[in-house]
């Protein structure tokens, strides 16, 4: 009746690329933040700084039935700051790619995750499902390989610059209705509210008595289906993808002068002072550089990465400069 927001715990500290770790109010920033089958967060990744410098390794899940972080999670290896994404796979593993530091350059690896429930014993098994067209307020029969205590639907993420509202967790009422045989005869009720769960497709998945997932159907709810889902005829079966022992590195796409992103703390709004410069412009040629295309004496606003205002007087490329 009275909705609002309260503040969360603080995020479990982590360590820095040398070791270091994280001490008193240091936090992180780009974090990425993935809802799993069991309702738990995994919270992975991040920076020190907003500037996409100073990685910091850690990851850990959050339970919003306690409210707190569950820390000790194995860390990504590969540092995720500005521009990485986690994301839900339909097996239960959490994908990580990305990565753009200060330096501009563009981390190419790929992370998988494998949370804590995937080492507690067998999963269950969703053996069939009546439909895959689910319409609001219904109730779907699915069938399962063993005993469950939860079913939910997971939507598919849509990650950008550590926001993704299109994640989101629907929990689905169940009903045993046969349980005398091999596999489970479950009815899953679906909220008759879209402000819940808006049209579109959705991970099913259900959760056994150990806290252990199964692996995800795809259902579409509401409306005519526009589009029907594709996946590799090894999605369901991961131990079925095929593997190569070769790796292939591909070469950098060049691109036009200044066109990697722009850094906002100069100038005006409308400013884009390039965030890496070309090889061979450095120190004072940078200003010589932009006076050259045009861009005059700036205001600083924050850090002054580039060392425009060598003067130190909140100008950047002015007279003393």
């Amino acid at each position: 009746d009275d909705p609002g927001y309260v503040p969360g715990p603080d995020l479990p500290h982590g360590h820095y690329a040398d070791g270091t770790p994280q001490k008193g109010e240091e936090g992180k920033v780009y974090v990425s933040t993935v809802i799993l089958p069991d309702g738990k967060v995994l919270e992975t990744g991040g920076a020190l700084h907003t500037y996409r410098e100073k990685p910091v390794f850690e990851a850990s899940l959050f339970n919003p039935a306690s409210g707190a972080f569950e820390a000790g999670l194995a860390t990504d290896p590969v540092p995720r700051t500005y521009h990485s994404s986690s994301l839900l796979l339909p097996d239960g593993r959490v994908l990580s790619v990305g990565d753009n530091p200060g330096d501009g350059s563009f981390d190419r690896r790929i992370s998988i995750s494998e949370p804590p429930y995937l080492f507690r014993g067998a999963r269950p098994r969703i053996t069939s499902a009546a439909s895959r067209e689910w319409a609001y307020g219904s109730t779907q029969r699915v069938t399962v390989d063993q005993p469950v205590v939860k079913a939910s639907l997971i939507r598919p993420a849509a990650v950008t610059h550590s926001s993704d509202p299109n994640q989101r967790y629907v929990d689905l009422p169940m009903t045993v209705v046969d349980s005398t045989t091999l596999d489970t005869t479950l009815d899953l009720n679906l909220t008759s509210n879209p402000n819940l769960a808006p049209p579109g497709w959705y991970m099913l998945s259900v959760v056994g008595a150990d806290g252990v997932p199964s692996a995800s159907r795809w259902v579409h709810i509401g409306g005519t289906t526009a589009a029907g889902a594709h996946a590799q005829p090894f999605a369901d079966d991961p131990a079925a993808a095929p593997h190569t022992a070769k790796h292939r590195s591909t070469g950098g796409t060049a691109l036009p002068e200044g066109y990697d992103g722009c850094d906002r703390t100069y100038g005006t709004g409308d400013q884009c002072v390039p965030w890496t410069f070309p090889r061979g412009v450095t120190g004072s040629e940078r200003c010589a550089w932009l006076l050259s295309r045009g861009y005059g004496a700036m205001r600083t606003h924050g850090r002054d990465r580039h060392h425009l205002d060598r003067d130190h007087d909140g100008t950047a490329c002015g007279t003393g400069d």
